[in-house]
């Protein structure tokens, strides 16, 4: 009787320290955006078209082995362990990458309670269509994407493949986007075509549809094309735009968001192992191959 008490004491008790630190990760999301909500109750409606690389680096927690070292089966040694999340990034990453993804959870939160609202485009789909599909939700089970809970309405309809005509395996999808978009006579688009390069052919569409359809802001990760409308932004048609071309941390330091440690997050809907006192190699996000050396 006693040991079903304290196997069942230890389930509990286990059980409540996830609820507990699950919730303290929502209350911070709160408490960091307190000053941000205030603001954006008088400011008025904020829409804002999500970029490819933000929702693929929204993917702040992944899966990883933990190993526990060589152990014994009988005559048989083996490398144990187990799986469990762990933060991509470390509270002290000071990349660009790093100082962006403490911005995100907050972000999301301030669009599931209705004060910023957070919006895809058919050309977002069709630039995400040729890419794994991980890139954006995770290659792992325990993975977490703090946009996940959130659906994205599309500005502009929904992109429908043509996978009827060719094989998928034979198609170039990004040039067959790209060969669309420099086919388009929208004025704006050709304009922003033209001063950014071909280089930022997708770039150029987004940022039109962006202004298009009165966004807020165009919100990003893709630091070279952040450079880009840096070096000319005192040319036109990027000095008219009212759209702004922003990263998380941008958006975040105008509305007052104060940043939160991605490991504060780490027990979010978590039922299984978690190790938030880790982080990825080089603060960087595992590729699909290395997901696959775990499996």
């Amino acid at each position: 009787m006693k040991e079903k008490i304290i196997t069942w004491w230890r389930k509990y008790s286990i059980s409540l320290a996830i609820s507990v630190l699950s919730c303290s990760g929502r209350l911070m999301l709160k408490l960091s955006t307190l000053k941000a909500g205030q603001i954006l109750d008088s400011h008025g409606p904020v829409k804002v078209l999500v970029d490819s690389a933000t929702l693929g680096h929204g993917v702040t927690h992944e899966t990883d082995w933990i190993s526990t070292g060589t152990q014994k089966w009988g005559d048989i040694d083996f490398d144990g362990g187990y799986l469990a999340r762990i933060p991509v990034h470390s509270t002290d990453d000071k990349s660009d990458l790093g100082e962006n993804a403490r911005y995100l959870a907050s972000i999301a939160y301030l669009a599931e309670t209705g004060r910023i609202s957070l919006w895809t485009s058919a050309e977002l789909q069709a630039e995400r269509f040729y890419q794994p599909l991980g890139r954006f939700s995770g290659y792992g089970y325990y993975d977490l994407n703090v946009f996940s809970d959130l659906e994205m309405k599309s500005v502009d309809g929904n992109f429908i493949p043509d996978i009827h005509s060719r094989t998928l395996a034979s198609r170039d999808f990004n040039k067959e986007q790209n060969d669309r978009l420099v086919r388009s006579g929208d004025i704006l688009f050709q304009t922003l075509f033209a001063l950014l390069g071909q280089k930022y052919t997708k770039d150029a569409w987004h940022i039109r549809t962006a202004e298009k359809y009165e966004m807020f802001c165009f919100l990003t990760l893709d630091f070279r094309l952040l450079n880009q409308i840096e070096n000319l932004k005192e040319k036109e048609p990027i000095k008219s735009l009212k759209t702004c071309v922003w990263t998380p941390k941008q958006f975040g330091s105008y509305f007052k968001i104060q940043p939160v440690p991605t490991k504060f997050l780490s027990y979010r809907n978590a039922d299984f192992p978690v190790r938030s006192d880790l982080h990825q190699v080089n603060n960087m996000r595992r590729s699909k191959n290395e997901y696959k050396k775990t499996e």
